[in-house]
């Protein structure tokens, strides 16, 4: 199997997943509303082609950051080229999708008060790490990996999960008939339980099934926070950061242990 259908069969894989645990709650929760007609349960028409949207774009995702790297981007250690695609098609999502705006995806000034949020979530998450071992790649960093880490993971994926996919998602399924009655969003549930997944479940050519259910919880988990704190700071810009410092973080401790 080539990389590129081993790619396509991970995220059809990860929305199937995400389909069946949420679509009868989904259906369940937005029927209960009394304004709610058959027909508009699952957004509508309007609501069913920005959520086709949205799982087109998380496929495309999966297969550009998992293709053969080429070039100068095969002799680095870290997936510069995937990253660098992933950002590539937010950019093009924002300039050519019509309901998609800088302001949508979150790239606008933080509410006063986000900062702090940053700090202490940072210092929660170095304080779990102290605790049970630090989070990422065991192999020793060297600079490229400071580097990436430093940049991209957090860019990319905050632009994309809690950015894009958070906007198509927001704007698929607005405010009202919230998961189980709960004060979270949908948009914040798919989100973190597909950002789970990308990071837990894959199929490598390779090694075939590959599955860490440890890493699909912290992940989602994380993908929460991400969500909670892009929800509060109404800006994707604190997540961003967050994440980059998390990932930091690891290394840090990573490489202080050693």
């Amino acid at each position: 199997m080539n990389a590129v259908l081993a790619a396509l069969v991970t995220g059809v894989s990860h929305l199937a997943l995400v389909a069946v645990v949420c679509g009868p709650v989904l259906w369940w929760t937005r029927r209960r509303r009394p304004d709610a007609a058959p027909e508009t349960v699952f957004g509508g028409r309007r609501g069913a082609a920005l959520l086709a949207v949205a799982a087109g774009s998380y496929l495309a995702v999966v297969v550009l950051t998992r293709l053969p790297r080429l070039g100068p981007f095969a002799e680095l250690e870290r997936n510069w080229q995937g990253q660098l695609l992933a950002l590539g098609l937010c950019g093009l999502l924002l300039a050519r999708h019509p309901l998609l705006t800088a302001r949508d995806v979150g790239l606008r000034r933080p509410r006063p008060g986000s900062w702090p949020l940053v700090a202490w979530a940072i210092g929660g998450a170095v304080a779990v790490q102290l605790a049970v071992g630090p989070m990422g790649d065991e192999r020793a960093p060297d600079a490229e990996t400071f580097l990436n880490s430093a940049l991209m993971p957090g860019l990319w994926e905050e632009l994309f999960f809690r950015g894009v996919l958070w906007a198509l998602i927001a704007a698929a399924l607005p405010a009202g008939g919230n998961p189980l009655g709960l004060p979270i969003s949908w948009a914040m549930v798919l989100t973190s339980l597909l950002f789970g997944l990308g990071h837990g479940v894959l199929l490598d050519p390779a090694d075939g099934l590959v599955l860490d259910p440890g890493l699909v919880v912290t992940s989602t988990a994380a993908g929460v926070l991400f969500c909670w704190l892009r929800e509060r700071a109404d800006s994707v810009w604190p997540a961003i950061v967050l994440h980059n410092l998390i990932n930091l973080s690891g290394l840090v401790l990573l490489h202080a242990g050693r």
